[in-house]
């Protein structure tokens, strides 16, 4: 799987514009992306999200359970892993086929491997929600990289915001 995103220079497109698209279109720069996440989440999926206690969910940071619709999240993710996590929910649930393509463009046979590819290109999906390309690439560069002001900015962690920074891979518009 590792290399399957060396070999895409940690970027795929397809993903990263219609990741960008949801954004746009949850208004997520202008609206709380946790609510907005989980507005969508119970419109379009009659899904609810609790954030449940530890004691109740101690090996799992979310939980997804389709048949009493709804998605746990532990309380011991801060804001920024909730809304990382809403937005991989998001991405399997609405982007599968997308998803689904990049993981068969790829030509993985074993079936772990194959998980992890859908997991990761799940997660890179959520990254690209909360912090869209065009966007994102702006304010890197109007703050010289300062990872913990664009983090401030988007709302997410340091370790998001630092890996995100390395999927500025679009050929006309790359980053550092």
């Amino acid at each position: 799987v590792r290399l399957v995103f060396h070999n895409n220079r940690n970027y795929f497109p397809e993903i990263d514009e219609a990741a960008e698209a949801l954004s746009t279109q949850l208004k997520l720069t202008s609206r709380e992306p946790n609510t907005a996440m989980t507005e969508r989440l119970q419109s379009q999926h009659g899904l609810r999200v609790r954030i449940v206690p530890m004691d109740i969910m101690p090996d799992k940071l979310r939980f997804f359970d389709r048949h009493r619709g709804g998605i746990d999240l532990s309380e011991l993710l801060p804001q920024s892993g909730r809304r990382f996590q809403l937005g991989v929910q998001l991405a399997l649930l609405e982007y599968s086929g997308l998803i689904d393509d990049a993981v068969e463009a790829a030509a993985l046979t074993d079936r772990n491997a194959i998980g992890l590819a859908r997991l990761s290109l799940a997660n890179y999906f959520s990254a690209a929600m909360l912090m869209p390309y065009k966007r994102f690439l702006q304010e890197a560069e109007a703050t010289k990289y300062d990872v913990e002001l664009l983090s401030h900015r988007f709302g997410t962690s340091y370790e998001q915001t630092a890996h995100r920074l390395t999927t500025l891979q679009k050929p006309d518009a790359r980053g550092v």
